[in-house]
């Protein structure tokens, strides 16, 4: 499965907006859009935020069958560990 296809069913889980995506990641609503319909790939440092604001591993973002975690929706509270690469953990506790 692309990877667009999988920011699709993650975005529509955590019911969130390309914008707010976008907003969260810091990039243009657009690049996440050009994400979403595989007409661009994913820079390497936008997926950490990615995974933290869909609540999932890294590894997940190109899971066709992601754990969907909190993730920053609706200001839930939670904590977020997401394992980047070995020997390196995120973890973001939010609001």
């Amino acid at each position: 499965m692309e990877i667009g296809k999988i920011l699709i069913r993650l975005r529509l889980k955590t019911d969130l907006t390309q914008g707010e995506i976008a907003d969260f990641v810091d990039v243009k609503q657009h690049t996440h859009h050009y994400w979403e319909s595989d007409h661009t790939s994913i820079k390497h440092p936008f997926l950490p935020k990615l995974a933290e604001v869909y609540g999932v591993g890294i590894a997940d973002l190109f899971s066709t069958n992601p754990a969907i975690g909190a993730g920053r929706q609706a200001g839930l509270g939670a904590s977020v560990n997401a394992p980047l690469t070995p020997g390196y953990t995120l973890t973001t506790a939010m609001n």
